[in-house]
């Protein structure tokens, strides 16, 4: 059983919906450039992945979050799926807070980061396997959810019209990249053309933003 999986749902869970009645807490807590920039408010990038906007926001994060870690945990142990997180949410804090450097109003939670990485490092460090998304009844390589995944933060980060750190996406699936890699170095060979599928969302993602824009 995958009990810490359990524990960090749990745990996220009852932090956002405790969020949900406390600003104060909400806005302590929450990623915000100009507090991390200014304040050196640097817990931020790690709380911020405790709170979401609202239940659907939640439910969609716990929902990927557990599909993907849950045979993470059993075959590599809690230690990895801690780290894989860990290391996401703060590469995703990173990338976001980067990206985001000269709007100190810029402000966003969601545990997104973190769940992207282990959805990415669950790709490499498991077989290559197949998900099943609700609605859609045959299943989808897990390598084409992800870039989905990705594509589809993006577009909702262009959009702006939230408060989810879409961009965090994007950092935390590098992230988790990264640390699958570290876990099994001769997965990278192994599994190069699935690499090379894996980025060619952020090589057009890059293309567009630095010639189309």
């Amino acid at each position: 059983m995958p009990i810490f999986t359990i524990i960090l749902i749990a745990t996220i869970s009852g932090l956002t919906i405790y969020g949900f009645n406390n600003s104060d807490f909400y806005e302590k807590y929450s990623f915000n450039v100009g507090a991390i920039k200014n304040e050196k408010e640097y817990y931020r990038i790690i709380t911020s992945a405790f709170i979401h906007v609202d239940y659907t926001h939640l439910v969609f994060n716990m929902v990927s979050l557990y599909t993907f870690a849950e045979f993470v945990e059993i075959e590599y142990t809690s230690k990895v799926i801690f780290l894989s997180f860990l290391l996401s949410v703060i590469g995703g804090g990173v990338y976001s807070l980067i990206n985001n450097w000269k709007n100190d109003n810029y402000s966003a939670v969601g545990a997104s980061g973190g769940v992207c990485g282990i959805i990415y490092s669950s790709i490499f460090l498991m077989e290559t396997g197949s998900v099943y998304i609700m609605f859609i009844p045959i299943p989808i390589p897990d390598y084409v959810y992800a870039a989905l995944f990705i594509w589809g933060s993006y577009y909702l980060m262009k959009k702006g019209t939230d408060n989810i750190g879409h961009d965090a996406h994007i950092g935390g699936a590098i992230t988790g990249i990264i640390y699958a890699i570290s876990v099994i170095p001769w997965v990278f060979l192994q599994e190069f053309r699935i690499i090379l599928i894996m980025f060619l969302p952020f090589a057009v993602l890059y293309i567009h933003e630095r010639y189309f824009m």
